[in-house]
């Protein structure tokens, strides 16, 4: 087996465990045996991926960079939404939120949509970042999308610059912030996971272009907010609206808190968390 065969004149054949027919039907059970690896490592055992540590592009370490969302997370801390439209295939989401007290910024979300029209991505995005503080929105560079947005709504995107040109230094970029751990993800984000395990190199162009690039919708989304991330100063004072809202968020969980608990005691508790939440934050209602 010739590992580093030039792709212009040689063929590459992947063998992995899942080609040996003794695992028919035994798919999900040696799935199971290699869950606690990171993704890449699966998809080397059970695909042959076994030049991945040279052609993959992102070194996504799912155990380290992946959690639940702090429990102290609110909607009403400056959220991201970046974008990445399409009319005739799947766009992709990422909306990112910025932890005021430590400064991380966290991946909320990480989606697929599917729309045709201008109007079908509109009305679709009012009503997914009505509950959140969104202070940026970022797109990618399709004047379809942001001025039809703005006519529709006044609301403005910023489009990505020279995206084509710096396309390696978005990647370089998100491959930093993977490598240094300055951005988290929230637990459950399967799809990006997928994209980050099967982006590979351009045969020829290692360290400058994914191969077939036009597939990775989240990757690109991601890129771009991460870009394009405001500079958020920590134990920031929240506005009026932005208090407003930290308060509403705060006494529905605070009546669902005290509708599930089952005995006085337990109901006290919360009624005591939540008075010194008031206290703390000057709510006065």
């Amino acid at each position: 087996m010739v590992d580093h065969a030039d792709t212009r004149i040689a063929t590459v054949y992947r063998m992995g465990k899942l080609d040996n027919p003794i695992y028919k039907g035994r798919e999900d059970e040696e799935w199971a045996k290699i869950s606690h690896l990171p993704r890449a490592v699966q998809e080397n055992i059970m695909f042959g991926n076994w030049l991945d540590a040279d052609e993959q592009v992102f070194a996504f370490d799912k155990d380290q960079l992946m959690r639940p969302l702090p429990e102290h997370y609110s909607p009403t801390w400056p959220h991201v939404i970046s974008y990445d439209p399409a009319s005739s295939s799947n766009s992709g989401l990422t909306l990112l939120a910025n932890d005021p007290s430590s400064g991380l910024w966290w991946v909320v979300d990480s989606k697929y949509v599917r729309f045709k029209s201008p109007s079908e991505h509109i009305e679709f995005l009012e009503k997914y970042t009505a509950p959140y503080n969104i202070v940026r929105r970022i797109c990618d560079t399709e004047p379809w999308f942001y001025q039809e947005y703005y006519t529709q709504t006044g609301k403005s995107w910023l489009p990505i610059p020279e995206k084509v040109t710096r396309k390696k230094h978005l990647i370089a970029k998100l491959q930093e912030a993977l490598h240094h751990r300055t951005l988290m993800f929230k637990s459950g984000l399967g799809d990006l996971v997928q994209e980050f395990g099967n982006a590979e190199w351009k045969p020829g162009y290692e360290g400058e272009k994914i191969k077939n690039s036009q597939r990775f919708h989240l990757i690109d989304s991601l890129e771009y907010g991460l870009d394009m991330l405001p500079k958020v100063e920590t134990n920031v004072v929240l506005g009026y609206d932005a208090r407003l809202m930290e308060a509403s968020v705060a006494s529905e969980k605070f009546e669902q808190d005290l509708k599930s608990a089952r005995t006085s005691r337990q109901k006290m508790r919360v009624r005591r968390k939540f008075n010194n939440m008031r206290k703390k934050k000057g709510w006065f209602f």
